[in-house]
């Protein structure tokens, strides 16, 4: 069954040409050394674990040397031959055949194996075309994504190998920038199998312009390289429609810096909605992509093991719900996370940066005392280590520190704000500064000074955590100052 229709509006596309196979890959593996405890940054950023990723057989890796066997029997040469044959054939026929089609989602249905549909895609200069391929939720129905220029050579092609990760099989994208009046073609094509009942949608996009010099990037074959070194890396990128899907290519390193991976996106705008998804390759053969998605969500912190992943970046709204106003600038912030086994406080500061120790009731202990302004707030310096065999004590870099102070007479007396909070993360030698502010006090407790004066002041407690590891503290009390009576 081929077939042959005409979209009024343009569509892009991007692809690398390997004809795609079916796949059914035993993921255990990949997940076995997950983190299933995934734990999140803050209440606004949530990280979901994929913990059911893949139909699992115990022939798996058979079935997949199979499908590369019969993907290198098919040459390109032969699936263009073919496809331009029936298109010359079809220009012959009577225009009654063509269908006009909107941006949108197109539904239909292909029966078997070598089976496409295409479609004639008229652009303008700088139009930006993006399509998006869901093909069916089955094992054996494997469809891919190729584009055409007028005279039929391939431009760009998206050829996933299918996999059921409990979130269904990857789309398959392309995004093509018109460099002029030109028409290409846009076809769906079955690598293996069909049906009649299960269909594939094709979502469509047209853009007037590109908006960023990056794209196009739809495929996980352009993926941007992120170099995180010790300190992570920061991209500002816009996502400028609903088939927008933004790749990153990032590598976890086998050491102890690379505890876990901390995962934000942002969007700068109230208007739009957007999500990360988090893949790895189940297959290792070149420029052959199954991919399962691990995690997905908004941010949050996750242990991966050593190894290659992706980033896609995508907004969470469809072509019939996504307008001009949901164009979302967006930052990512893609960060290593060391574990460290220690946690120390350095030096306790008032907002003068002076420490001062006195000694009241409970012995010498650092006090604070109000600003000019009446405020009073305390800064932390700390560093959190661990210790690595072959290096010795080293500083762990990038960890969130969760700070509390509890004024321990206020919360005696059942006064509310006895407790605030801080936090900071360490840099990359394990060290941070961390400001918390305070509540002013009651003046509950009294010490009689050297010079005859009285001190009123609070007993204060504070705790400093590593976020996500409970176990790994440190502890100062301290006084607050309140006010003197003669």
């Amino acid at each position: 069954m081929k077939r042959w229709f005409k979209l009024v509006t343009v569509l892009c596309c991007s692809i690398t040409f390997i004809i795609g196979l079916q796949i059914n890959v035993n993921a255990e593996e990949v997940i076995s050394s997950i983190d299933m405890e995934t734990s999140i940054v803050d209440d606004d950023n949530d990280l979901f674990l994929n913990d059911s990723l893949i139909q699992i057989q115990d022939d798996s890796a058979a079935l997949v040397q199979d499908q590369i066997d019969v993907l290198e029997n098919e040459t390109e040469e032969e699936i263009e031959s073919a496809i331009e044959d029936d298109i010359l054939e079809l220009e012959e026929e009577d225009d009654e055949t063509e269908v006009t089609i909107f941006s949108g989602t197109i539904t239909d249905y292909l029966s078997a194996t070598n089976d496409y549909d295409l479609y004639s895609v008229p652009l303008s200069q700088g139009n930006y075309l993006q399509a998006r391929l869901s093909v069916p939720s089955d094992i054996n129905i494997n469809y891919d994504l190729l584009l055409y220029d007028a005279n039929f050579n391939l431009i760009k092609f998206s050829d996933y190998l299918t996999v059921l990760d409990g979130y269904g099989p990857l789309a398959d994208s392309i995004g093509y920038v018109a460099s002029g009046e030109q028409t290409l073609y846009l076809c769906v094509y079955s690598v293996s199998g069909g049906s009649a009942s299960l269909p594939y949608s094709l979502d469509f996009s047209i853009s007037s312009q590109n908006l960023e010099s990056s794209e196009p990037d739809e495929n996980v074959k352009e993926a941007t390289q992120l170099n995180l070194g010790t300190t992570g890396a920061t991209v500002t990128r816009v996502i400028n429609s609903a088939l927008d899907s933004d790749w990153y290519k990032f590598t976890v390193q086998d050491n102890p810096g690379y505890s876990k991976m901390r995962f934000q996106v942002t969007p700068n705008t109230t208007t739009g909605s957007i999500k990360l998804e988090v893949y790895k390759n189940l297959v290792s053969t070149a420029n052959i992509y199954a991919m399962a998605n691990v995690i997905a969500g908004d941010g949050g912190e996750q242990a991966l093991d050593p190894g290659d992943y992706y980033i896609r970046v995508v907004s969470t709204k469809n072509v019939n719900t996504f307008t001009t106003d949901d164009i979302i600038p967006y930052q990512l912030k893609v960060t290593p996370v060391a574990t460290p086994t220690a946690l120390a406080i350095n030096r306790l500061e008032d907002y003068n940066g002076n420490s001062i120790f006195v000694e009241y009731n409970e012995g010498e202990l650092f006090r604070v005392e109000r600003d000019q302004y009446g405020n009073t707030f305390i800064r932390v310096y700390g560093r959190a280590t661990y210790y690595s065999n072959e290096n010795g004590l080293r500083g762990a870099a990038n960890v969130i520190i969760n700070g509390t102070v509890i004024n321990e007479d206020m919360l005696d007396a059942g006064m509310m704000n006895a407790t605030t909070y801080g936090s900071a993360i360490t840099d990359e030698s394990g060290y941070f500064t961390m400001v918390i502010n305070l509540a002013n006090g009651i003046g509950h407790n009294v010490s009689l000074t050297s010079g005859g004066f009285i001190h009123r002041y609070d007993n204060m407690n504070l705790t400093l955590e590593v976020y996500g590891l409970p176990t790994v503290t440190a502890s100062r009390q301290f006084y607050l100052y309140v006010c003197t009576v003669n």
